[in-house]
């Protein structure tokens, strides 16, 4: 995501692909809010079930996949937790009066440059929970990068990442089914940013995508 870089390219021969690969990951990491609006009830679960088959003939199919080479042909689909409404959460967002630019660490040991803008607060199992969210340049999309107690076993290390929806009046959602691993996950050729500090959730987020099993 540009300044935000979750998905930036550590080398030049891959920037302009990189840039491609941003641009549009912006756009299929969530489904619009007009279709997520028109996915009440019974939908809910084949709405997102169609989501997972979209991503999955990206990674497959597009130029700009993260995906090269010999994994990219015997792709045969991302992990998924069974889709689960109890981890569609609505909560307030509270911006910053100025976004708060700084360093934030990369899971290759780097640096990345990020964009804080406020703070996502929501109730989940009786507990308030706080998490930070970034947001790229020039961009409209408000991005959390999260850890939780299922990270290193079930789910990447390094954590994955979620995109805040706006509700009515100031309230937002996060809906963790659509939770995803960043680009580095599946080529180390591309460097993503570490949850920051306080956005490790105590809880397990059996949500969204799960790590890919290591091969035999």
């Amino acid at each position: 995501m540009m300044e935000l870089a979750v998905f930036s390219p550590r080398w030049r021969g891959r920037l302009m692909a990189g840039i491609l690969v941003v641009l549009s990951a912006a756009a299929f990491l969530l489904p619009s809010p007009a279709a997520r609006a028109a996915a009440p009830g019974e939908f809910y679960a084949g709405r997102i079930q169609a989501y997972r088959q979209s991503k999955d003939a990206y990674f497959r199919d597009h130029e700009c996949s993260p995906l090269a080479g010999a994994a990219k042909h015997s792709f045969v689909g991302l992990p998924y937790y069974p889709v689960d409404p109890r981890f569609r959460v609505a909560g307030t967002f509270k911006a910053y009066l100025f976004a708060r630019s700084r360093r934030s660490p990369a899971a290759d040991g780097g640096e990345l440059k990020i964009r804080e803008v406020g703070r996502f607060l929501f109730d989940f199992d009786g507990r308030q929970h706080t998490l930070l969210v970034w947001q790229a340049a020039g961009q409209d999309r408000l991005t959390v990068v999260f850890s939780d107690a299922t990270s290193g076993a079930e789910t990447y290390g390094a954590g994955r990442l979620v995109d805040l929806q706006p509700l009515a009046g100031n309230r937002y959602e996060v809906d963790f089914n659509y939770a995803a691993n960043p680009y580095c996950c599946y080529n180390h050729d591309f460097q993503c940013p570490l949850p920051p500090a306080g956005n490790r959730l105590p809880f397990a987020v059996q949500a969204g995508e799960k790590v890919v099993p290591a091969k035999p």
